[in-house]
């Protein structure tokens, strides 16, 4: 039956869905968008070519100064900031490898405390267990005790010197009971699920608070390392540096050091678990007692017999059976993975930014140096030629760097521009 509402004129359902397109201005408003994001895309593309530009200029300038400067000054003091150079190079490795080492002993120290919480995980999560198993085995004694008290005790002359000694039937009722079998039985399913339920928020749980018991001394040995590494830093700009500026009257290094934030820690193993998946679900046969159907069966029902008129059947029941050892060896899987995926993500989002925040600071400060070294070995060779060529490359030089610095003021001017666009 076709409702009332349906529109049975699909040109005039074009037409209005066209007019609704129009008047909603989403056809205009995604254009912005696109217009806006390419905008955007092409001022960063600009400001990074100005940044470099001027970068360039820069260096130029300076290169362009260090040659003028090594024509103005004798080849022996030249070959004696040659000499200086090598040293200052020398240092800055010296540098490097105890940072090197400071940060090698840091990591080191993240990784045995990692091994040391994982030892500690691993032992609460087996206390932990041996606690559900020992409540587990209780209800499986439980549920077994029920079973066989809802079935008539057999009568003999054993079972009634047996009760006037008070010893009972209880090991025969118990008979399928084993304290020390690593399986735990449930005939309600439900009470299964909810010891592996316990066990699932106790791993999880033991889990988090290892993390959040560890992400305080990460940070802290962290910060250890970038004081260590500012430092050293420091004491190479101040010092290495500030001798080479002093020598060569150049303006200083300025340095950036950045560190990985240790909140963005993230490791990507899902610590919630489905062991729910290790319980199985088995079949099994029990002999049980009932009335006999016959006669004699009512006449001893009559009289209320415990021994007469019963006989045995066979019966199939389900059984929720939950294995310890098998959760247990899943369980201590998990968190071994867990605390691997952990170091990781300590090796890839800490370690190694470290490491390379560190080799790319020296190897810039290496090369600066080395460039400079270079560029006075160079200079000492322009002092070979003769007078007048020594002349005609002086001219070019200061020619060359008056108009380095209309370029530097053209790629600032051009950044500030587009500072409103960003």
């Amino acid at each position: 039956m076709k409702k009332d509402y349906v529109c049975k004129d699909s040109e005039l359902a074009t037409e209005g869905a066209t007019d609704l397109w129009e008047c909603s201005l989403i056809d205009q408003l995604i254009t912005e968008v696109i217009l806006s994001s390419h905008s955007r895309a092409a001022a960063l593309a600009v400001d990074s070519a100005a940044a470099k530009l001027m970068q360039n200029a820069e260096n130029i300038s300076e290169y362009l100064s260090l040659r003028h400067q090594g024509l103005m000054q004798s080849i022996q003091s030249l070959q004696a900031h040659i000499t200086s150079l090598l040293e200052d190079i020398r240092e800055i490795a010296d540098c490097q490898e105890q940072v090197t080492a400071d940060v090698r002993m840091a990591m080191e120290e993240i990784d045995a405390r990692t091994r040391e919480l994982l030892t500690g995980v691993c032992t609460s999560l087996e206390e932990e267990l041996n606690d559900y198993f020992r409540s587990g085995k209780r209800k499986e004694q439980q549920m077994l005790e029920e079973e066989n008290s809802a079935q008539p005790r057999e009568r003999n002359a054993f079972a009634f010197f047996h009760d006037i000694f008070g010893t009972g039937n209880q090991h025969d009722r118990m008979r399928d009971f084993d304290p020390d079998s690593p399986e735990i039985k449930f005939s309600d399913r439900r009470e299964a699920l909810e010891l592996m339920t316990q066990i699932e928020s106790t791993v999880t749980s033991l889990h988090r608070e290892a993390e959040a018991q560890f992400r305080p001394e990460l940070e802290k040995i962290v910060s250890g390392i970038e004081t260590g590494f500012r430092g050293t830093a420091l004491y190479a700009t101040e010092n290495i540096a500030g001798r080479i500026n002093t020598r060569l009257e150049d303006e200083g290094f300025t340095v950036k050091i950045s560190f990985p934030a240790v909140s963005q820690l993230q490791t990507r193993l899902a610590v919630k678990t489905n062991l729910s998946a290790l319980m199985e679900e088995r079949t099994e046969t029990v002999t049980r007692r009932r009335r006999q159907s016959g006669l004699w069966g009512k006449i001893c029902g009559a009289f209320g017999t415990s021994d007469w008129g019963w006989e045995t059947y066979k019966e199939d029941v389900s059984r929720s059976v939950i294995n310890i050892n098998t959760v247990r060896k899943e369980v201590m899987s998990l968190t071994r993975a867990y605390f691997g995926e952990l170091q990781a993500s300590i090796e890839q989002d800490i370690n190694q930014p470290v490491r390379q925040e560190i080799d790319a600071f020296f190897c810039a400060f290496r090369e600066k140096v080395e460039q400079l070294r270079n560029t006075l070995i160079q200079s000492s060779e322009d002092h070979k030629r003769d007078q007048q060529a020594q002349e005609r490359l002086t001219r070019r030089l200061q020619a060359l760097n008056e108009r380095v610095p209309e370029l530097i003021t053209d790629s600032k001017a051009l950044r500030e521009e587009l500072e409103t666009m960003l």
